[in-house]
C-alpha cells in the first residue's frame, strides 16, 4: 500500500471541485472522497500500482449557512505502510450437488492478518482485495476458476463450479490477497470425483486369421469402474499397438459409437506382416478418465505349439506303460496353430531332457500312446511328448518317472563306475535321488569333494562314486536320499548289504542312515548314525550289515539317508553290494528290533532301546562287554555270543 497526504482549506462554495490534472483515471475506485473538517494533511490509503489520483471535495449545505474555503491543494508521499498479509480462508469445503450438477465450493474469508507473515500479525483486517479460487483435476496444474473481489472480512462465500465436462478428481485452492500480499493458500481436504474411471476390459484375445491378416481383437468392456461401482457410461475404447521402432504405443483404432458396459466388441488390424509378433493394448475411456489398459501379443504366421498338458505315464499290470495327455490349443508366441491336424512325437528316456531319448513315434495323431517295449532289468524311465503343427514342432512335455522292468537279481552290485561321455552314471539306472529340500544334492561323479579334506577318490581306483555335497556356507539342516530300484529277494534266506563310507572324524552332527523297504512298504532303518560311530581316522570304511527280511517278501529297496546338521560336511558312498546269504552275520529281532553285525573287526549293535541289556562274551564264557543300548565293541577275530535283552545269537568276526 502507498499513502497520500492532502492539505485541506475552507471555502464558500457548495459544490464539487475536481482537479483538472492527471484525469486519465482507470476507474472510480481510484477516486478520493474527503469530508472537509479542518485544514491540514490527511492520510489516504490507495491500491498499490495505481497511476492516476482523482481528488473530489464535497460541500454539503447545512440549514445554517457556513462558508467553505478551499485553497492550495497538493499531494505528497507519506510514510511506507507496514506489510499486512492476510490469514487463510476457513471452513473450506467442496461437495458435489447432483441435482444442480455442480460442485459447491464454500469458504469463509479471514478476519485477521496472518499470524507469522509480514509486520502486522493477528490484527483485524480492514479490507481484503480479492480471494482467488483455483482448481486442479487429477494430477494436473491448478487453474483459476473464480475470483472473489473485495470480499468483506469474515464473509461466507459460495462458488458453484458447473464446468464438469472434463471429469476426474477435482481439488480446490484458495489464496487471499491484501493488495499484492497473500497468504500461503489453503486446500480442500479431499478431492471430488466427477464421473467414473472405468475398469479394464476382460475376455481379451488377439488372434490372427489362420496365421494371416487380419489380427482380430475381441474384448468385453468393463461393467464396473475402478472403485467396483456399476459403470454408467463408456465414452470410447482406444486400441493401440506397440511400435518397436519408436518404442511408443501408436493408436490404430478407436471405438465410440453405441458402446455399453459389459458387452463384447471386436476390432480388426489388417496392417500386419507374416512372421512378426504384434502387441496390442486396449484402454477404456470414461467420464473421469481412462483405464490403464490391457495388453495381448499375437504372432502372425503359423506358430509352433506349446507343450501338451497333463502328461501322465501309468504302468499297467502287464508291464506296459500307457501315456495320456491334453492337446495344446495355442502357439508359443500366441499365434495360430492347426489344432484339428496336430500330430505328436513320443520319446522315452531317463534324463532331464529329450536330447538323448529314444524315439518311439513321430506321427501319432491321438492323445494316448502305449509303449510296446518289453523291459528287461528294472530301470527308471520318463516320457517326452511334443506337438507338431504344419511341420513346426514345439517343446516337449515331460511325464512322471516310472520304475519299469523286472527287479534286479542278487547279487546286486553297484560301483557307480559307468562312464557316458564326460559323465559318471550308476550301473543300475533305477537309482532315484530325492530330498527334503527343493533341490537334491546326491550325484554320481569321478570324485567327491570334502570341505576340509579336499578331493576324495573312489574305492580301489574305481571310476566313480555317489556323494552328497554341501557347500561351505550351507547352514540349514536337511535330509537327502539315494534310493535303489527294486531287488528280487524272493529266494534270499538272509540278505545282507556291504558298502563303503568315507569317514571323517568329528562330523558335527552329520549322519548316514541305511534303510530298507520291502514290497513298497515304508522304509525302516538297519543302521543308524554311521557318522556318529566316531571314526578314528579319515578314509574309506567298509560296513557289512544284516537285513531282516519279513516272511514272504519278494522285492526290496535300499536307501542311503544323508542327514546334514548345521555345519557343512559331504557324504560319500561306494561299492554297494547286496548278497542273498550273509555268512557270519547275525540278525537279532527282540522287541526293540535290534540288529547285530560284524563291522571292521567290531561287533555293532543298533536299534536296541536305551534300557535294554546287551552283553558280548566269547565261546569260553568270558564277558567282553556288558551294558545297555546300542554299542560298538572292538574284538579279536573269533566267534562270540551276543545277547540283546532275552535273545542271544552267535556271531563270527573275521
Amino acid at each position: 500500500m502507498s499513502r497520500l497526504s492532502v492539505p485541506l482549506h475552507r471555502n464558500n462554495h457548495y459544490s464539487y471541485i475536481y482537479t483538472n490534472h492527471l484525469l486519465m483515471r482507470k476507474s472510480l475506485s481510484y477516486a478520493l472522497a474527503v469530508l472537509l473538517a479542518s485544514a491540514g494533511w490527511a492520510a489516504v490509503a490507495y491500491s498499490a500500482g495505481a497511476k492516476v489520483a482523482v481528488i473530489r471535495i464535497v460541500a454539503n449545505n447545512d440549514p445554517k449557512a457556513m462558508p467553505v474555503i478551499v485553497d492550495a491543494i497538493s499531494l505528497k508521499a507519506g510514510e511506507a505502510p507496514a506489510e499486512v498479509h492476510p490469514s487463510s480462508v476457513t471452513d473450506f469445503t467442496a461437495a458435489l450437488n447432483r441435482e444442480k450438477k455442480c460442485v459447491e465450493v464454500r469458504l469463509t474469508a479471514p478476519t485477521h492478518s496472518h499470524p507469522s507473515l509480514g509486520d502486522v500479525n493477528n490484527e483485524p483486517l480492514r479490507s481484503i482485495s480479492k480471494i482467488v479460487l483455483s482448481r486442479q483435476i487429477g494430477y494436473g496444474d491448478f487453474n483459476v476458476v473464480h475470483t472473489f473481489n473485495n470480499p468483506a472480512p469474515g464473509a461466507e462465500l459460495l462458488y458453484e463450479d458447473t464446468d464438469l465436462e472434463q471429469g476426474g478428481a477435482y481439488r480446490y485452492r484458495a489464496v487471499v490477497y491484501v493488495g499484492e500480499l497473500s497468504d500461503y493458500g489453503n486446500y480442500t481436504d479431499e478431492s471430488i470425483m466427477i464421473g467414473q474411471v472405468p475398469g479394464e476390459v476382460t475376455d481379451f484375445t488377439a488372434s490372427s486369421t489362420q496365421g494371416m491378416a487380419p489380427v482380430v481383437l475381441r474384448f468385453r468392456t468393463p461393467a464396473t469402474d475402478n472403485a467396483q461401482q456399476p459403470l454408467e457410461t463408456v465414452k470410447a475404447v482406444a486400441i493401440t499397438r506397440y511400435n518397436t521402432d519408436t518404442f511408443v504405443w501408436d493408436e490404430i483404432g478407436r471405438l465410440t459409437d453405441g458402446l455399453e458396459p459389459g458387452q463384447m466388441y471386436s476390432y480388426e488390424d489388417r496392417n500386419v506382416t507374416v512372421g512378426n509378433i504384434y502387441e496390442y493394448r486396449v484402454a477404456v475411456e470414461g467420464t473421469a478418465g481412462n483405464s490403464y489398459g490391457v495388453s495381448r501379443s499375437v504372432f502372425v504366421g503359423m506358430d509352433e505349439p506349446v507343450e501338451p498338458s497333463d502328461l501322465v505315464a501309468t504302468l499297467g499290470e502287464d508291464g506296459r506303460v500307457t501315456l495320456t495327455w491334453t492337446a495344446p490349443t495355442e502357439g508359443r508366441n500366441g499365434g495360430y496353430i492347426d489344432t484339428e491336424h496336430l500330430t505328436y512325437v513320443v520319446q522315452r528316456g531317463n534324463g532331464y531332457s529329450d536330447y538323448d531319448a529314444v524315439m518311439l513315434t513321430d506321427r501319432l495323431a491321438e492323445t494316448t500312446f502305449t509303449d510296446p517295449t518289453e523291459f528287461d532289468e528294472e530301470e527308471i524311465v520318463k516320457y517326452f511328448v511334443k506337438a507338431v503343427s504344419a511341420g513346426k514342432a514345439g517343446y516337449s512335455a515331460v511325464s512322471n518317472q516310472l520304475l519299469v522292468g523286472r527287479p534286479s537279481s542278487l547279487p546286486f552290485v553297484e560301483n557307480f563306475d559307468k562312464k557316458v561321455g564326460d559323465y559318471i552314471q550308476a550301473e543300475h539306472s533305477s537309482w532315484t535321488i530325492t530330498s527334503s529340500e527343493e533341490s537334491p544334492v546326491w550325484a554320481f561323479a569321478e570324485m567327491a569333494y570334502f570341505i576340509n579334506e579336499g578331493q576324495v577318490l573312489p574305492v580301489d581306483g574305481g571310476n566313480g562314486l555317489a556323494y552328497a555335497y554341501y557347500g561351505h556356507y550351507n547352514t540349514n539342516e536337511r535330509d537327502d536320499y539315494l534310493t535303489s530300484g527294486n531287488i528280487d529277494v524272493t529266494s534270499a534266506p538272509a540278505p545282507h548289504i556291504t558298502f563303503n563310507v568315507y569317514g571323517v572324524p568329528g562330523t558335527y552332527g552329520h549322519s548316514l542312515d541305511v534303510e530298507v523297504s520291502f514290497d513298497g512298504d515304508d522304509f525302516t532303518t538297519i543302521q543308524k548314525y554311521i557318522y556318529y560311530l566316531d571314526f578314528d581316522e579319515e578314509g574309506w570304511h567298509n560296513f557289512t550289515l544284516p537285513i531282516h527280511k519279513p516272511a514272504g517278501a519278494e522285492k526290496m529297496q535300499i536307501r542311503f539317508h544323508a542327514h546334514k546338521a548345521a555345519y557343512s560336511c559331504s557324504v560319500a558312498v561306494d561299492n554297494v553290494r547286496v548278497d542273498a546269504d550273509g555268512a557270519g552275520i547275525a540278525s537279532v529281532t527282540p522287541v526293540s528290533g535290534a540288529l547285530v553285525a560284524s563291522v571292521d573287526g567290531c561287533i555293532v549293535v543298533t536299534g536296541a532301546s536305551a534300557d535294554e541289556a546287551v552283553t558280548v562274551s566269547d565261546m569260553a564264557g568270558r564277558i567282553v562287554h556288558a551294558g545297555s543300548g546300542d554299542c560298538r565293541v572292538a574284538v579279536a577275530p573269533g566267534t562270540y555270543v551276543v545277547k540283546v535283552g532275552a535273545t542271544s545269537v552267535k556271531l563270527l568276526v573275521k
